[in-house]
């Protein structure tokens, strides 16, 4: 499915991956950090639930770094390496995972749900849990014009 096939004013939760998906890296401009803050304003003024679903070991410093770490309700994210004393940390190994936690945090379905990543492998599995998942470039992110425009027909 791509990223025009969507009513996004159908889903509750937008899920996102961070590298390469919200945070560019090396591609990341101030522009589609002004885009991305526009995007993710829009869709907090209609209520939807905005999540990470990260690999990434500390998705709150990239965040931080592009200025958009105060919109999320949920990040979920890999940690690794860390002691075994702490009980609360959890090895996810598949965004599958992840994704079953948002659902089961905020009691929805899996047609309430769209989720953006840059992996073939994880829209994949994803996609499997019957979630709505859009595979977004690696160099450009989100096309936050498309959804932009979709809530505002």
């Amino acid at each position: 499915m791509t990223i025009t096939e969507i009513d996004y004013t159908n889903y509750k939760i937008f899920v996102f991956d961070l590298d390469y998906t919200l945070n560019l890296h090396e591609f990341h401009t101030s522009d589609y950090t002004e885009k991305i803050i526009e995007l993710l304003n829009l869709l907090k003024k209609h209520n939807k639930i905005l999540c990470i679903a990260t690999h990434n070991k500390y998705p709150k410093d990239y965040l931080k770094q592009i200025t958009i770490q105060n919109y999320f309700d949920e990040i979920i994210y890999e940690q690794k390496n860390v002691s075994a004393w702490v009980n609360s940390i959890k090895d996810y190994t598949s965004k599958k995972v992840m994704l079953t936690e948002i659902m089961n945090k905020f009691n929805c379905n899996q047609n309430e749900i769209v989720f953006f990543d840059d992996s073939h492998h994880n829209i994949n599995e994803v996609n499997s849990l019957g979630i709505k998942s859009i595979l977004v470039s690696c160099k450009t992110g989100i096309n936050t014009c498309e959804i932009l425009n979709n809530f505002n027909n």
